[in-house]
């Protein structure tokens, strides 16, 4: 993994302090539980908000005017975030307490719908500082509220999933990473609309989008069940919600193999030990080295849209490429 350089630094910090001063221009606490979510001064990049701001600097030279529009995405993200954390019913998010641990799930939804409403306030707020004209303001809510609605879909989804079986890989693909990648392609999108060039890039940030996001998923499903995992991701296993290694599996071997698998999905309540079955199982048919070969050409893939993209002309192309890297290699 490369690691981010100072330039990204800079950017985040800016992006932070924007985030901040809009929250605290607030003077309830239901800012400060907000605030509390999205874990300020910790060093952990703003990816979503910083896709924005680096594809608006590959077409641009300035960034200041595009932090309105990057903090929207990253509203819209710690909304789902909170929202996940309230319907999986874990108390911890990394190392913290969640906020619906700290403060109750009532309060909890409060705070994650807040967020959805400050992301687009934000929104308008890009029109009133920077003079951008009408249909540049409804292209970008648009892009946000089919973002946000394309991911209440897929969550959808992944719920209506988990206690079946005889879903298919590419139905997976077609249904939950179509739609989880909307959020990506709305970042990307975002850094488009004061350049004027969503339209020229449309259908590159869709494919670009839906490769981040299949790149994503197999890198922490294949460390989800062949290296040591956090509390939280083991629990995200046990609530059988879909691996696509174990996909992969169901698709292409025999009707055996499908048996021995489908023999654990089936049980009502998955155990530890059940996941260090289902490893050995996948171990015998070589499910590890099929996925990593999965995983390893959608990067390439990924790295190849952004790089071949000519509209991207100016030196700050790399920072996009070298994000783009960090987030999935």
């Amino acid at each position: 993994m490369i690691n981010l350089n100072k330039d990204f630094l800079k950017l985040n910090n800016s992006l932070e302090k924007h985030l901040i001063s809009i929250l605290n221009s607030k003077n309830i606490p239901l800012y400060d539980m907000m605030s509390y979510h999205m874990n300020f001064n910790n060093d952990e990049p703003r990816i979503f908000g910083l896709l924005c701001v680096t594809t608006h600097l590959a077409l641009n030279n300035d960034y200041e005017n595009i932090l309105d529009l990057a903090s929207s995405v990253e509203f819209v993200n710690n909304f789902i975030e909170i929202h996940d954390d309230v319907q999986s019913g874990q108390p911890k998010r990394g190392e913290r307490d969640t906020l619906w641990w700290k403060w109750g799930p009532a309060q909890a939804i409060n705070a994650g719908d807040g967020m959805h409403a400050l992301a687009r306030l934000s929104i308008l707020n890009t029109k009133d500082n920077n003079n951008i004209n009408q249909i540049k303001t409804f292209e970008a809510l648009k892009l946000l509220d089919d973002a946000t609605i394309n991911i209440c879909e897929a969550r959808y989804s992944e719920l209506e999933f988990q206690e079946r079986i005889d879903i298919s890989y590419s139905e997976y693909i077609n249904n939950i990473i179509s739609k989880n990648s909307a959020l990506y392609a709305c970042a990307f999108s975002l850094g488009t609309i004061l350049s004027g060039n969503l339209n020229n890039l449309s259908n590159t940030i869709n494919k670009l989008s839906n490769e981040i996001t299949l790149a994503i998923k197999m890198k922490k499903d294949i460390s989800l069940i062949w290296n040591n995992t956090t509390l939280e991701e083991q629990n995200y296993a046990l609530n059988k919600n879909k691996l696509l290694p174990v996909l992969i599996a169901l698709e292409n071997e025999s009707i055996t193999h499908k048996r021995m698998i489908g023999e654990i999905y089936f049980k009502r309540v998955l155990q530890k030990e059940d996941l260090k079955d289902l490893r050995k199982i996948l171990d015998k048919l070589n499910v590890q080295d099929h996925s990593q070969k999965i995983l390893d050409k959608s990067i390439q893939k990924a790295i190849n849209i952004i790089d071949n993209q000519s509209i991207f002309q100016n030196e700050n192309k790399k920072l996009l490429i070298d994000l783009i890297k960090w987030l999935i290699t």
